[in-house]
């Protein structure tokens, strides 16, 4: 076997053999260098898609904080409207505040505009 290796046509094998093992091992090590980079472009990609949509997301909670602290105002408004209309009623005679005039429908009709 000795004499096969130390042979011209031994030593080509062998070099053939050494060639072969480098190329394969180089292509595998192109292959999964190819495989982590697709990887990682696949892990930005997301990235991204998730930053958008927590910027949605943030963009959404600030929206609905502005809507509920316009209808806090509001309510505020309409309650201070109400407790306006109550006291002009207990300032009426005893009954008179039971019965509605043309005044208490525009005071009531001013509440709800």
């Amino acid at each position: 076997m000795l004499t096969f290796i130390t042979s011209p046509l031994g030593k080509a094998l062998m070099i053939v053999l050494a060639v072969f093992a480098f190329y394969s091992w180089a292509h595998n090590r192109g292959e999964t260098k190819a495989e982590a980079r697709c990887q990682t472009r696949a892990l930005q990609a997301k990235i991204e898609a998730l930053e958008l949509d927590l910027a949605a997301a943030r963009s959404g909670e600030s929206a609905a904080k502005a809507a509920r602290d316009r209808q806090a105002a509001t309510a505020a408004e309409l309650s201070g409207k109400v407790a306006n209309y109550e006291a002009e009623l207990e300032k009426r005679p005893d009954g008179a505040a039971c019965r509605l005039t043309d005044d208490d429908v525009r005071w009531l009709r001013g509440i709800a505009d």
